[in-house]
């Protein structure tokens, strides 16, 4: 029976899990490890699962140091906590992790988490939220720095929603290629080459 870990020191939630697991992804054998001692006992093993669930603060320490021991335990990990930092989101996910969850989302997060295909990253709604509240912040701060005409900050909040541009075009009434010399001009004064490069530098603020 293929198998999964839940790192959690409550033993509630952990049930919780196993139940919902098995009503809506399948019949998995769940392993449940409620210390850091015991993660570390583990990781010596030479068991692997099929993925890992992370809690990062159990109460007797914190979990982070071990995400990269885990990620070759298994093909995919999710990261769920309380509070997650977005620093550290950026670094679980440059590191390889799958995904990111707040405990504070939904059941139906942990369904589209599970149900996300493989190599792609999930962001549960609060974690996305929160990196867009993130580069938002770190975008009005830039702009004290970076003058941008009104329509230019128009195109750079939408481009910052993950609008495309035929949905950047239809929303100002403009043209693409309007769309497509706004977003030149902007790139040209944060000195970037493109949408993903660009939050990446408001993300340094």
């Amino acid at each position: 029976m293929p198998s999964y870990l839940v790192v959690d020191d409550h033993p509630l939630i952990a049930e919780a899990i196993d139940y919902f697991v098995k009503k809506n992804v399948g019949e998995y054998n769940q392993i449940v490890i409620t210390s850091c001692q015991r993660l570390e006992q583990w990781l010596k093993k030479k068991d692997e699962v099929d993925f890992i669930l992370l809690d990062l603060n159990l109460s007797d320490g914190d979990t982070r140091p071990y995400v990269k021991p885990l990620l070759s335990k298994a093909p995919r990990l999710f990261i769920y906590s309380a509070e997650v930092a977005n620093d550290d989101v950026r670094n679980w996910i440059n590191a390889g992790a799958t995904g990111v969850i707040s405990k504070s989302d939904s059941l139906s997060d942990l369904l589209a988490a599970f149900s996300s295909e493989n190599g792609t990253t999930f962001l549960s709604h609060s974690i996305k939220d929160q990196l867009l509240s993130g580069v938002m912040k770190a975008k009005e701060e830039r702009d004290l720095e970076v003058i941008l005409s009104t329509r230019e900050k128009e195109v750079l909040d939408l481009v910052l929603q993950d609008k495309k541009n035929q949905e950047i075009a239809e929303e100002l009434f403009i043209s693409i290629k309007t769309v497509e010399s706004h977003k030149r001009n902007i790139f040209a004064k944060y000195e970037v080459r493109s949408a993903i490069g660009l939050i990446q530098k408001l993300n340094q603020r």
